[in-house]
């Protein structure tokens, strides 16, 4: 990977970074941070679904998308966008910011690859991306922002034609770049920053709390799937979880190893009631044949036992969990998939595929793994 000095960045006048609103840039492409699902999400997500037209996207990636894998990439019609000149949408899927541990950055990169070599073959001479993974994905700003440039500096070496915008939108993301120019062009105003980062992720929730804080930052943190919004003075924070503090965010990297387990199983299950994968823990225990103290026990972490692998392979069908997740759960779990073992393949090739049917998976096995543990 090149190294860029500031003047060199500065004189590469095919990538610019700009402070504003992305659905209101004029570029051939914009670039949207997807879900693995088809629904509306926050931040990028929802602002670019409202601008292009909710209803219209959203039945284009059901009939064509249903699903999406990491750094993978989608490309839809802009609909309502055109009207500012965008002719495409690509979305890619980031992956959540972990430890750093599970190739976050290389899928991190895969999406601006992607994104870009998709670009050059639809011959656009334009495409405008926010800080992929910055937002709900979690990821620390200057891993985002370095990768980012990086990605798109890069790129821009290969290919003639092709203006390349980093779109910035919080107050500290603009700071941040400075570290790579002096010349960010600022389309917004703080006041349209701040409405605009209580807008797409706070949208229709009312279970908000505020509390006023002194410090005058605007920024979005993840810690897991549980956002801690910071928006001008005031700390929202959605009081239907329990919120870990900010000071503790690393709170994953320091816990044992069953408690790792856990909290990735947490994690995966708030972000499947948000993709609407399920309505309850009900949903989720009574798929997999699971009595519920056992899912309640695992969920609610009241023994420090590590669950078996059958129980988290079980559980990882019952959560509905893509396959790049559930590697690192098992991973972490000290219990990877293994190649040689029949009922692992099952199960995963059914991950990959995004099929979740317990009762045909376990069909499956019986058929093809008759000692298998994972039916008995």
């Amino acid at each position: 990977m090149k190294e860029y000095s500031v003047d060199n960045m500065i004189n590469k006048s095919k990538v610019r970074i700009v402070k504003a609103d992305i659905t209101k840039i004029r570029a051939d492409a914009i670039v949207n941070t997807a879900n693995i699902r088809p629904i509306c999400g926050n931040g990028v997500d929802r602002a670019i679904f409202r601008a292009a037209g909710e209803k219209e996207l959203t039945l284009e990636r059901e009939k064509n998308k249903k699903y999406m894998h990491r750094a993978e990439v989608f490309v839809t019609d802009s609909y309502k966008l055109k009207e500012h000149g965008v002719r495409y949408i690509f979305h890619t899927l980031s992956t959540f910011w972990i430890n750093g541990k599970f190739k976050e950055e290389e899928i991190l990169r895969d999406c601006y690859r992607n994104c870009l070599d998709k670009a050059r073959e639809l011959f656009c001479k334009s495409i405008a991306f926010p800080i992929i993974g910055s937002g709900s994905f979690g990821f620390p700003l200057g891993t985002a922002m370095k990768i980012a440039h990086e990605e798109c500096w890069d790129f821009a070496d290969t290919i003639e034609g092709l203006t390349i915008y980093l779109v910035v939108f919080g107050n500290e993301m603009e700071s941040f770049c400075q570290r790579f120019t002096d010349s960010v062009k600022k389309d917004i105003s703080d006041d349209e920053v701040q409405q605009g980062i209580l807008d797409e992720y706070l949208f229709e929730d009312k279970n908000f709390d505020e509390i006023v804080i002194p410090d005058n930052v605007s920024t979005l943190m993840a810690i897991g799937n549980v956002p801690l919004l910071l928006a001008g003075n005031k700390l929202f924070k959605n009081n239907k979880n329990t919120y870990i503090e900010s000071s503790v965010i690393n709170t994953y990297e320091q816990a044992p190893q069953y408690k790792k387990v856990k909290m990735l199983l947490d994690h995966y299950f708030k972000y499947g009631m948000k993709m609407k994968l399920y309505e309850d823990e009900p949903t989720v225990y009574k798929r997999i044949s699971m009595p519920r103290n056992t899912f309640s026990d695992i969920m609610n972490q009241r023994n420090r036992s590590m669950p078996s692998k059958v129980t988290l392979l079980k559980m990882i069908i019952g959560l509905q969990v893509d396959i790049y997740s559930a590697e690192i759960l098992l991973e972490t779990a000290g219990c990877p998939f293994i190649k040689s073992d029949i009922t692992d393949q099952i199960i995963k090739n059914s991950i990959i595929k995004y099929e979740y049917d317990y009762d045909k998976i376990c069909h499956e096995i019986l058929e093809k793994d008759k000692d298998s543990l994972f039916i008995k």
